[in-house]
């Protein structure tokens, strides 16, 4: 018995026009559903008058091995099975990238229903070039996890989106207005409901910014770049301000070498140029 087909089906962030009709077609004639939140999925359902036997299944982080193996059985026995995520698209920030894998590792290919995707609606919006972009998700509450996310976000100097909570976007705001002074941001609170809220605005008049604080948060962060002669010299700076070791390990990838074979070289050429003084 060959392997069924398994769909990974985009839903709507709130306004249920952006249900596309492939994956209306799927939720009204598919039986076996595995959802993040089984009940997000039943008021979609009953929303968009779909009706008749679903066997539906959580699959969420506290049970996604079991769900998975749960669902991996269902298609081996060539049942067909939909997949989808609490909104938006599966695998985003969302569970659903390990059945994706289980079933390309038994043979299949995941068929993808796309539809919404927040960081991508806001993107479209935002009037920064996103010919390249960095996507984060949530953001890190460590902060040396942060930091080295906006070094990174800073060398790479293109748009940069992220999700972040009512609880902390006017903080990371704040944190962004001081790390990149001369960038700009655009938020997208609550994105295709009712109290659809989207603002752009530079970092440096954030506190002249007002908007409401509450409900789901999608950012994109244009950070700004340095001048070119400037950014070079004082990455240069920062790289020997490093430790030898530290050093060693960022210079030895760039030529292809270990770093324990550039540290030992570094001290040797260190020990010859004390020794002729």
């Amino acid at each position: 018995m060959g392997l069924g087909k398994l769909y990974m089906i985009a839903t709507p962030l709130g306004n249920l026009k952006d249900m596309t009709q492939r994956g209306l077609d799927a939720l009204k004639n598919l039986e076996y559903f595995f959802a993040e939140d089984t009940r997000e999925l039943k008021k979609l359902l009953m929303a968009l008058g779909i009706s008749g036997e679903k066997k539906i299944f959580s699959y969420s982080s506290h049970n996604m091995k079991a769900a998975t193996e749960k669902a991996m059985s269902f298609l081996a026995a060539n049942h067909e099975v939909g997949f989808v995520s609490d909104r938006g698209t599966p695998g985003i920030s969302d569970p659903g990238a390990l059945l994706a894998a289980q079933y390309w590792e038994a043979g299949g290919t995941p068929i993808p229903l796309p539809g919404v995707s927040s960081p991508i609606a806001l993107l479209s919006v935002s009037g920064f070039s996103a010919d390249q972009f960095l996507f984060l998700g949530f953001l890190p509450l460590k902060p040396k996890a942060r930091e080295a996310l906006w070094a990174q976000v800073e060398q790479w100097a293109m748009a940069t989106c992220f999700f972040e909570s009512p609880k902390r976007i006017e903080k990371t705001l704040t944190e962004l207005a001081k790390r990149f002074p001369d960038g700009e941001v655009v938020i997208g609170r609550e994105l295709t409901k009712t109290f659809e809220e989207i603002k752009r605005f530079p970092l440096k008049a954030l506190k002249s910014v007002r908007f409401e604080v509450r409900g789901e948060f999608t950012a994109v962060l244009m950070p700004g770049k340095p001048p070119e002669s400037e950014s070079e010299w004082m990455s240069e700076v920062r790289l020997r301000a490093l430790s030898d070791k530290e050093w060693s390990k960022e210079l030895a990838t760039r030529f292809g070498v270990t770093a324990k074979t550039f540290y030992n070289t570094l001290q040797q050429l260190k020990s010859s140029s004390d020794n002729d003084q």
